[in-house]
């Protein structure tokens, strides 16, 4: 809201008479219309009357009542039908819409919408062609459908012959996002009314074909788009996604009519005619988008839409056996007439998109998999109705033949030679988790029978990467990230695809995009990913038969830094110290050279400082296991680099170059058999899981 400044005495009853009856009657009286000469002092007068009304409420004074008294309504109407030049036509929508937005009386406000000025001005034929002009009367249109109350709003509705809908309506799919937005509210908040006269205007306008359209042909820009940058593809996709909460938001009011008609056409237009369509056509027709933004879309709209009956059907369409057989006719259509309706049908035939997205989950294609998942995925946690699930076969019960095909895939996917994106193999374990049915033998033995082979290969592989020798160095390091990155995986969560699965031709290597999204680039990401998905089938076998085994649930290189509290004091006749080498170094820190003492150990590095308060004593600066040391190489024979956990590099300078020396080559033995040492860590633990697998039956 404006706030105009507390006490102006220009706005004072007399000044305001003198303001309205010197400044704006007689400059206007003077001139028979507005023209470039007196614009700017038009402008002016426009600025310092709303300013002046504004003013007038906030401090309870009665200068509107003054206003709505006098003729000046009219002199606004008067210059408004005049087709001022621009600036004028500016500032009068910018006037009216800071009216509209501060002004709070009941009263006032209605004052404004029964004014002729308010009603021409929402009619008149502005030039639309001016982007500043759009954006002001889309701003003003908002204005008057979110500030008027519920009778207010449906009195200018009916009063101005729906002219705040059609106008709002022209900028629907306005391509700048604040306008679109502005328009899409209006329309809304109408639409919110829910009265009988405006609900059958909006019925019979068309509205519901040209909602539905204008999804399409957003899909469809989305489908059209060549070699898209990341953050193109992300604004054509955001506008997808804008039109399908709109929908939902209809529909959310409950109104059945404005229901039954905008899912009629959704189901008509978008869903059998460009998504499903996209799906099964052979020779695709212009209507027609990619797979993967076909697929996409369909997570998108089984994700937002929240209506039961709709997701029901599209559950249908997508994953039942057999379908009515007039729905492969409608994937064929192309365009239809707004009273266009899915009509129900005794006849059933094979479901094309159902064998069709079992072809995706076969094929090495990562992105269909991965997008034909996360829909299974959508759909699955989208049910409210368990009993939904087990007539389709995708829960065991009563299709028992499709709930093995689908449990066998899923199954594939995980076990496949072939190594996918790390992403598609998590959707694939979470499906495996919502799919397993404990109470049910058939589901237990066969998920048993795939999670035992899978881990069991993976248990095989794993210990092969880890006896290469271009391997070893690193390996434990890998582990332990990725014994972490999988204990904060979060399996309740709703995964996200990144926008780039819809897109082939981006290329991933350019895009700075996690390993989990993405394709291995190198030989040291595939070992990573492998341990990775290591981890992934253990934690989901545990999971699942936790009530069989006994867990092995601590980390093999497990951190000891506690030994040592790094909070307490020390002397240097403690136990951990007293019988260990000391060494006086320097080391190198922002605020310049620091005193440090290094204790030599085998297992550890250990850096102490002496306590400021308390001489004989040292506090721990670092205490880390060799296991979290890399050396850097260094020309430097009084420089020993060190960098702790990959991440804190540490510089200590050494005043004898012997001593230096022997450090270094210390730390290298240290290090090759801390490596060592961890590494039959990883096979032992690694041989302990393969054990516990086998012992599951």
């Amino acid at each position: 809201m404006v706030k105009i400044s507390d006490v102006p005495s220009k706005y004072s009853l007399e000044s305001f008479e003198y303001f309205i009856n010197r400044n704006l009657h007689k400059n206007l009286e003077k001139e028979q219309e507005v023209t470039h000469r007196n614009k700017a002092r038009v402008v002016e007068i426009l600025c310092s009357l709303s300013e002046a009304l504004i003013w007038s409420e906030q401090n309870r004074s009665n200068l509107f009542e003054y206003f709505s008294t006098s003729n000046l309504p009219s002199l606004l109407t008067h210059i408004l039908c005049q087709q001022p030049e621009r600036e004028v036509i500016l500032q009068l929508l910018q006037s009216a819409t800071l009216l509209i937005h501060n002004l709070t009386q009941e009263s006032t406000k209605t004052f404004l919408i029964r004014s002729e000025f308010y009603s021409e001005l929402i009619s008149q034929p502005f030039d639309f062609t001016d982007e500043e002009i759009i954006e002001n009367y889309s701003s003003l249109l908002k204005g008057l459908a979110v500030n008027l109350s519920r009778n207010q709003l449906l009195e200018c509705v009916l009063t101005k012959h729906y002219t705040l809908f059609t106008g709002a309506m022209m900028f629907f799919n306005y391509p700048e996002n604040l306008v679109k937005t502005a328009s899409r509210a209006v329309v809304l908040n109408i639409l919110k009314l829910n009265d009988q006269e405006v609900n059958s205007f909006i019925l019979e306008s068309g509205f519901f074909f040209n909602l539905a359209n204008s999804l399409r042909e957003s899909i469809c820009t989305l489908g059209k788009l060549k070699n898209p940058s990341i953050s193109k593809l992300e604004e054509s996709a955001y506008d997808v996604q804008d039109t399908i909460y709109l929908i939902n938001d209809i529909i959310s009011q409950n109104n059945q009519d404005f229901n039954e008609k905008a899912l009629n056409m959704l189901k008509i237009l978008v869903i059998f005619q460009v998504l499903a369509g996209s799906i099964v056509a052979i020779k695709p027709n212009s209507q027609h988008v990619p797979i993967p933004i076909a697929l996409y879309v369909l997570t998108q709209i089984m994700n937002i839409i929240k209506h039961n009956e709709f997701c029901r059907f599209l559950r249908e369409v997508l994953f039942a056996v057999e379908v009515p057989s007039n729905y492969e006719v409608k994937m064929q259509e192309n365009g239809c007439s707004e009273k266009s309706y899915v009509e129900d049908v005794d006849e059933m035939k094979p479901n094309m998109i159902y064998d069709n997205i079992f072809q995706f989950l076969r094929c090495r294609d990562d992105n269909l998999i991965a997008l034909s998942l996360n829909l299974l995925m959508t759909s699955i946690v989208r049910c409210e109705e368990k009993e939904e699930l087990i007539r389709l076969g995708i829960l065991p019960g009563v299709k028992d033949e499709v709930y093995l095909k689908w449990v066998s895939l899923l199954g594939e996917i995980i076990g496949a030679d072939y190594q996918f994106r790390f992403l598609t193999c998590y959707l694939a374990c979470k499906l495996l988790k919502l799919l397993y049915t404990e109470s049910i033998l058939l589901s237990s033995q066969l998920t048993l029978q795939i999670m035992k082979n899978v881990l069991s290969k993976r248990i095989d592989c794993l210990l092969q990467t880890s006896n290469r020798q271009e391997n070893r160095s690193s390996f434990g390091s890998y582990f332990e990230n990725e014994w972490r990155f999988i204990k904060n995986l979060n399996w309740s969560e709703q995964a996200n695809l990144p926008i780039h699965f819809i897109s082939p031709s981006l290329d991933e290597s350019s895009l700075n995009i996690p390993l989990e999204n993405r394709n291995c680039f190198s030989d040291s990401e595939c070992v990573i990913t492998e341990i990775r998905l290591f981890f992934l089938y253990r934690e989901l076998f545990l999971h699942l038969y936790k009530s069989r085994i006994h867990e092995i649930n601590e980390n093999p290189l497990k951190n000891y830094e506690n030994s040592l509290d790094i909070s307490k004091l020390y002397k240097l006749d403690d136990k951990n110290f007293a019988q260990k080498a000391k060494i006086r170094v320097r080391c190198k820190e922002k605020r310049g050279m620091s005193s440090k003492l290094l204790i030599k150990d085998e297992h550890f590095f250990i850096l102490l400082s002496l306590d400021e308060r308390n001489a004989d004593f040292y506090r721990i600066e670092y205490c880390v296991g060799m296991n979290r040391i890399q050396m850097t190489e260094n020309s430097d024979p009084k420089i020993l680099i060190l960098n702790l956990y990959g991440t804190t590099k540490i510089e200590l300078v050494f005043d004898e170059t012997m001593e230096w020396l022997s450090l270094k080559n210390f730390y290298e033995k240290m290090l090759r058999n801390s490596t060592m040492v961890d590494l039959k860590k990883i096979q032992s633990f690694i041989n302990e899981n393969k054990h516990m697998v086998n012992k599951v039956g």
